[in-house]
């Protein structure tokens, strides 16, 4: 199986997962929709991001170590994020105003969500064991946390895993997007261990 097809794969189920969990979390209905995975080139999609960069944001930063590793970043804008804490806290939406500790502390729940998935499908699904760290919490301007993203995990990479999805939250429309940097070497391992090498 090809390095991309491994990652459509885990992708796809740990998103699922992560829908579940978000459901029970709310006590309402959350559905998680894959968009698209694919290679871009750091040089481009940091380009787009510049131009996109007047969004203010929060994000969600976490690394995931083990026999694989991988950086993810999770990216909200602020807006949606005061829709999503909310509906966290059982609020009617639209009562948060503004950015606050439980906006932040809800960002930082998806974070651990998101990666906490993704974590348990490797384990479950690929006997390959990776531990996500707290996640970090974020908020700046989208090209901002995009810089600083790419510089921490993708020096010596020229291509990222750009990772879309959209969540639909009791029939609010809530869009986000997630990026993942992985580790070449860790995913080549894991590649070669799917083809039975």
């Amino acid at each position: 199986m090809e390095l991309k097809k491994v990652i459509e794969l885990v992708t796809k189920r740990s998103i699922d997962r992560a829908s579940q969990v978000l459901s029970k979390i709310i006590r309402a209905g959350a559905r998680i929709e894959h968009e698209q995975v694919s290679v871009v080139d750091i040089s481009q999609v940091t380009e787009r991001m510049m131009a996109e960069g007047d969004d203010s944001v929060l994000a969600s930063l976490v690394n995931l170590e083990g026999d694989i590793s991988f950086k993810f970043l999770f990216l909200i804008k602020i807006e949606d994020a005061c829709v999503f804490a909310d509906i966290m806290l059982r609020n009617e939406p639209g009562t948060t105003k503004h950015m606050d500790d439980y906006t932040r502390s809800a960002i930082q729940e998806i974070g651990n969500i998101m990666s906490g998935s993704i974590a348990n499908i490797f384990s479950r699904d690929f006997d390959i064991n990776i531990m996500p760290s707290i996640p970090m919490v974020f908020d700046d301007f989208k090209a901002g946390i995009f810089s600083n993203f790419i510089l921490e995990g993708a020096d010596k990479e020229d291509i990222i895993w750009l990772i879309q999805i959209k969540f639909w939250v009791v029939r609010m429309q809530i869009e986000c997007e997630m990026f993942l940097i992985p580790d070449w070497k860790s995913f080549t391992l894991l590649e070669k261990s799917m083809n039975g090498e």
